[in-house]
């Protein structure tokens, strides 16, 4: 330390401390590190890494915004394991952190914990003093903190996982996470649980992103108009977030979810939220703007070749490819409408009164030369220089209807 006064610098006393590293401030950078380097890979070994701590004594070692991060790191490795279902998240979450729901006074909640309620780990100690410690009497506080965490990062990374999809069933769950944060017990920590939801609210907002889900933006105009005074700005950012994304490009665009986009998403969103308008000593928030890098152009509009207006009562039959985990799906909607993501696209149908049909074909395993060139019509259709045009031609002695 006297030598680098010597040469006119000082020693970081946050980072480096005596003969070892700070952890705390190194822990945040190392988890994202590890999201993104292992992003999809679905690695047992880092997975196991990121779990939420399966007994109280571990739990002890681990604060709830870092177990918030580690969340949703791996939510992010087991990209394709990650469902949208709301069980899926609450079955990462060790039984006696869900406990924490259901005290209600959490100063005479003092009992020893009961072993249904811990993981394996503490019946394997092979040290009785071990076993003891791994199964001493629960923190409640802690305990209701970290499930206020792991909810909203596993929430975080499904919104991730499923960014400009507008799933159904992910939208359903994300309402019920959202539901049970605000169904918790009073002696929860009120900021801790506000920051949550605005977590689960931007999740959200990037899966519905285009849509201008009128449920959603309900949402985020009474939060912010009812916002807790000891609750920062960190809300009000978060929210300001996710009505812009909510809305994106007017409707005309969404986020994509591919690899890169999502790592942008992770890092735009990042859920340690400001304490006021000058605070980046946790993240800097010039970089809450990268998501606008994730945006892509998904509005799909049919125009008639012959008036240059708007087709009427026109609807688009929607193929999406088959996965290993999902089968081949066929569903309507009617048009103009935000598309999925062309590489999930296997066929669109566009049919409207009067008008001969249109079909665009996506992703195939055969690959075959046409099907290539039909599939750079689908991506140039969306990149259509005034951005959403689709021509159609008239049929012959019809009339066109156009508004």
């Amino acid at each position: 330390y006297y030598d680098g006064l010597l040469l006119g610098y000082e020693a970081s006393h946050q980072i480096y401390e005596g003969d070892s590293y700070n952890v705390e401030v190194t822990a945040p950078g190392a988890i994202g590190a590890l999201a993104l380097m292992y992003m999809g890979s679905e690695d047992s070994a880092v997975s196991a890494w990121l779990a939420v701590p399966d007994t109280p004594y571990h739990l002890d070692f681990v604060r709830p915004d870092l177990l918030q991060l580690r969340c949703l790191a791996r939510g992010l490795v087991l990209w394709d394991q990650l469902l949208p279902d709301e069980n899926w998240v609450l079955d990462q979450i060790p039984k006696f952190i869900k406990a924490a729901a259901d005290v209600t006074d959490p100063t005479s909640a003092t009992a020893a914990v009961d072993a249904s309620l811990v993981g394996p780990a503490a019946s394997a100690c092979v040290d009785p003093a071990l076993a003891d410690a791994a199964t001493a009497a629960i923190d409640w506080d802690l305990a209701g903190s970290s499930l206020v965490a792991a909810i909203s990062g596993y929430g975080l990374a499904m919104g991730i996982r499923f960014a400009g999809t507008h799933n159904a069933a992910a939208f359903a769950a994300l309402k019920r996470l959202l539901a049970r944060l605000a169904s918790l017990p009073r002696w929860m920590c009120r900021r801790d649980v506000e920051q949550a939801s605005a977590v689960l609210l931007a999740a959200t907002a990037c899966l519905m992103s285009g849509s201008g889900n009128l449920w959603l933006m309900r949402q985020l105009r009474r939060k912010r108009a009812v916002l807790p005074k000891q609750v920062d700005c960190g809300c009000q950012l978060i929210y300001a977030m996710a009505t812009g994304i909510l809305l994106l490009g007017g409707g005309r665009y969404t986020l994509s979810n591919r690899p890169e986009h999502a790592a942008l998403l992770t890092v735009a969103l990042f859920p340690k939220l400001p304490c006021s308008l000058t605070d980046n000593s946790h993240h800097l928030q010039a970089l809450r703007h990268l998501y606008a890098l994730a945006a892509v152009p998904r509005v799909l509009c049919p125009v008639s070749l012959h008036s240059r207006r708007v087709v009427p009562g026109s609807r688009a039959d929607i193929t999406l490819a088959a996965t290993k985990y999902y089968s081949e799906l066929t569903y309507q909607v009617r048009l103009p409408c935000l598309l999925p993501d062309p590489s999930s696209v296997r066929r669109v149908v566009v049919r409207a009164p009067g008008h001969w049909p249109v079909q665009l074909d996506g992703v195939d395993s055969r690959q075959a030369a046409g099907r290539q060139q039909q599939q750079s019509m689908l991506q140039a259709t969306l990149n259509h220089a005034f951005g959403y045009v689709l021509m159609m031609e008239r049929r012959r002695g019809c009339l066109g209807g156009e508004v």
